[in-house]
């Protein structure tokens, strides 16, 4: 009975180990120098666990929107970071900063967004190697 306790204990503590594991930075191109900015209109804003998402439309040359999707920080650090439900709201103009992805689709990591009326809010902490570390602004 102890031995099967000991066991089942051990099993949990490898999978709750899995579970916490989180994802590499390494899809987006954070060298030095490889920052990008892009504006457009608020599609949708979602301020969620494990990171939240960012998306905008973007004209296209033809006159068509095209969709752009941005990987942001968690829930709790955008909120620390003045993100809330009413920051922004879809149809709103902005010019996003990001790290673009690797594979050259539309979106990346999103280093921050200004807002029509200026104000600049960050998407995503700074930390080395460009894993996020704590909130600063």
């Amino acid at each position: 009975m102890r031995l099967t306790l000991l066991r089942t204990a051990a099993v949990l503590l490898v999978l709750t180990g899995t579970a916490q594991a989180h994802h590499s930075f390494a899809m987006f191109d954070r060298g030095e120098g490889k920052q990008k900015t892009i504006s457009g209109v608020v599609k949708e804003v979602s301020i969620v666990n494990p990171h939240g998402w960012f998306k905008i439309l973007v004209p296209a040359a033809d006159g068509r929107a095209i969709g752009w999707s941005f990987e942001m920080a968690s829930a709790v650090n955008l909120q620390r970071m003045g993100w809330s439900k009413d920051l922004v709201q879809p149809g709103d103009k902005v010019t996003v900063t990001y790290y673009p992805l690797r594979i050259g689709s539309g979106g990346g990591a999103l280093v921050s967004v200004q807002l029509a009326n200026g104000r600049s809010v960050k998407g995503m902490m700074e930390g080395d190697r460009g894993y996020p570390t704590r909130a600063t602004q």
